[in-house]
């Protein structure tokens, strides 16, 4: 079965597109994923990883007064970063990230796994905001955080508040601690949605919850590439 990231390449290739990406949050493996995929260098134009304020002020121009009034991670923040990315890279297609991918940085208004994605298609441009995190307390009570109950409506869910066609949820145990004899470090369940069908795989690996939201990122902004072609 082809990953987003092949299905991107590939309808790059075909409309004979190019595309560019600015991450903050990613740290670059929005890119890593594209680049990993055979022909991407004839669509892959340019990744610029900008992490602090100061390199999203001075590479990719974003004023200082709109970082100061709004945040680094805002919907102002990242249409900024777009439309400057796209000036810089010339490319079809353009797209950005800034989020706060924890485990520390979050406050009670901008939470961890809150996160930005704007993408730009010739003169439209829109900014979409995801929050990545677990469901109530009485539901991960009744089944414990890392079940496929819990899995399952995360991922209904996500797909209400995204409307996209293709929706993810992952929830495990990353250890170090956490594990125990019936649900040891490792035990991780992802939910995927498209369309009407919907499914729940059991995986046993190791993972961190950084790397869950960093990934789950890249997995919704290769699928709102996929959409802009729609």
């Amino acid at each position: 079965m082809e990953s987003l990231a092949e299905k991107v390449v590939k309808i790059l290739i075909k409309k004979k597109l190019t595309i560019s990406f600015a991450e903050s949050c990613t740290g670059g493996m929005l890119s890593s994923v594209i680049t990993s995929v055979g022909g991407s260098s004839k669509v892959f134009a340019l990744g610029l990883v900008a992490y602090s304020n100061m390199s999203k002020i001075k590479i990719l121009k974003v004023p200082k007064n709109t970082i100061r009034k709004y945040g680094s991670v805002s919907e102002q923040v990242c249409l900024a970063m777009l439309k400057n990315l796209n000036k810089i890279s010339k490319t079809n297609i353009s797209v950005s990230i800034t989020g706060i991918a924890g485990p520390s940085g979050g406050t009670k208004i901008k939470p961890v796994g809150l996160v930005y994605v704007g993408i730009k298609k010739g003169n439209r441009a829109e900014v979409k905001k995801y929050l990545f995190k677990n469901k109530g307390r009485s539901l991960i009570q009744k089944y414990g955080a890392v079940s496929e109950k819990v899995s399952l409506i995360m991922t209904r869910n996500i797909s209400k508040f995204s409307k996209s066609n293709i929706s993810l949820s992952v929830t495990g145990i990353a250890g170090p601690d956490g594990g125990t004899k019936n649900k040891p470090v490792g035990l991780v369940y992802v939910g995927i949605k498209k369309g009407n069908k919907i499914k729940v795989k059991k995986y046993l690996f190791k993972n961190r919850h950084r790397i869950y939201i960093q990934k789950t990122t890249v997995n919704k902004s290769l699928d709102l590439i996929l959409r802009a072609f729609k």
